[in-house]
């Protein structure tokens, strides 16, 4: 009798490896005692609604206004999980997000695209060079450092996540969208100095965002106006596009953000974005690559998803391939709606939403957001743009100066020498909107 309850346990538990083993779900996330006890606490539509992004600027908003009545019906109601911000001004910044943090049920995650700090958004802190400034110096430790100051200043301002580092590849010329926003053409450089650039980030308590799987650097199309196409061959994927994502993973990053790109042949489904593919998503991110963070959509309401899906589907589908975080097109309410029904018929368990919000919160937690969640003015004096950083910042754009041609040989100018020596600035920032 001892003998067959040892066979039938023995055929229960290859029954039980051979469920996990041929899932098509990646593995269970761990969780703490606090992510178990807010997950159970919340409804269906607020464990949607953790998964999405609501898009704004800081600036002073009346108590009338349409869009603080939406913020505060939202609060009252499913909850925000995560708010984008596009920029705006540091005391209304700080007022508007303790308001907000301290009605929510759940710590709203607040994100914001830092590729560069936070000056050029919020019209104070220090200004940095862009990531193929960062290259330029030569030193890793100098994008440590940006990272580290992004991050310093982004808390002192309530940002969490820094939809940075860029890890796409610059080897395509013709590239609108990417170029100087790259560290490097080099795979094996951008991998350098993105996970300098990332480790400066986390030492201030800040997560990084690995973007744009995999990989906006070799398109001739920006993915805001319509799909971009990456080359297709498979070893050529390998050796340029996706190394720098193997490498930062391995290292460590908190996100990968998936763009809205068309690996053509390589993919199993050619002509479908990777933002909807579980191909990318499961098999090759999660099971090839083996990341294990949370996974970020790029927009949806850009070019590369509206002009070829409508909204739901394409909100369906980027859940069900396995986008945990979802930047939906500009219909908070509407997502969750559409989300909530796709349960209600099958089309998306609920255990599904429930991993992703798992890893939410672990994230949150990761922040401290389950024991502080609102901002001080103090913290934000004592850290916004300190002399130390923007010394640090005047020594990165120094050695950032790259001689690209000198064919005449006419540096190092002499001090004798009697000709005008003239400056030329192709990026004038303050009239942009000229050009």
């Amino acid at each position: 009798m001892k003998i067959f309850r040892k066979i039938q346990l023995s055929l229960a538990t290859i029954a039980i490896f051979l469920l996990i083993t041929c899932s098509n779900q990646p593995a269970a996330v761990d969780s703490s005692p606090w992510v178990q006890k807010t997950l159970k606490q919340l409804t269906l539509r607020q464990k949607i609604s953790q998964m999405m992004v609501y898009s704004m600027s800081l600036n002073y908003l009346p108590a009338e206004s349409p869009r603080w009545q939406e913020i505060e019906g939202l609060l009252e109601s499913d909850g925000i999980g995560f708010l984008h911000v596009w920029g705006g001004e540091t005391a209304s910044a700080l007022t508007l997000l303790n308001q907000m943090q301290s009605r929510s049920k759940v710590p709203i995650m607040v994100q914001a695209d830092l590729e560069y700090g936070v000056q050029k958004r919020f019209g104070a802190g220090t200004q940095l060079p862009w990531p193929m400034a960062l290259a330029a110096t030569g030193d890793p430790q100098l994008a440590f450092e940006a990272g580290r100051i992004t991050a310093e200043e982004g808390r002192a301002l309530g940002v969490h996540l820094a939809l940075a580092p860029v890890v796409d590849v610059n080897n395509n010329p013709s590239n609108p969208i990417i170029n100087t926003r790259a560290f490097s053409e080099d795979p094996d450089e951008v991998s350098r100095y993105a996970i300098s650039f990332m480790r400066g980030l986390q030492s201030q308590g800040m997560l990084a965002t690995a973007k744009h799987y995999p990989g906006h650097g070799d398109t001739q199309t920006d993915s805001h106006i319509s799909l971009a196409k990456i080359p297709s061959d498979s070893t050529r994927l390998w050796n340029i596009e996706l190394k720098p994502f193997q490498a930062i993973i391995d290292a460590g990053v908190d996100l990968v953000m998936v763009g809205h790109l068309d690996a053509g042949k390589f993919q199993m489904e050619p002509g479908i974005p990777s933002s909807l593919s579980p191909y990318w998503l499961h098999d090759i991110l999660r099971m090839k690559q083996g990341f294990k963070g949370a996974i970020i959509t790029d927009a949806m309401a850009m070019g590369g998803i509206t002009r070829n899906f409508p909204d739901r589907y394409a909100l369906i589908q980027t859940i069900k391939a396995g986008s945990d975080i979802i930047i939906q097109n500009r219909n908070y309410k509407g997502s969750v709606d559409w989300v909530e029904e796709a349960v209600r018929d099958g089309l998306i368990s609920e255990s599904r939403i429930d991993e992703s919000v798992v890893r939410i919160l672990t994230l949150k937690q990761k922040l401290g957001l389950d024991k502080k969640k609102v901002l001080s003015l103090s913290d934000m004096q004592s850290r916004l743009g300190t002399s130390h950083n923007k010394a640090v910042a005047q020594e990165i754009m120094s050695k950032a100066v790259t001689l690209v041609r000198d064919n005449q040989n006419l540096i190092p100018v002499s001090q004798t020498d009697s000709q005008h020596v003239y400056i030329v600035d192709i990026r004038d920032w303050a009239h942009d909107h000229d050009q």
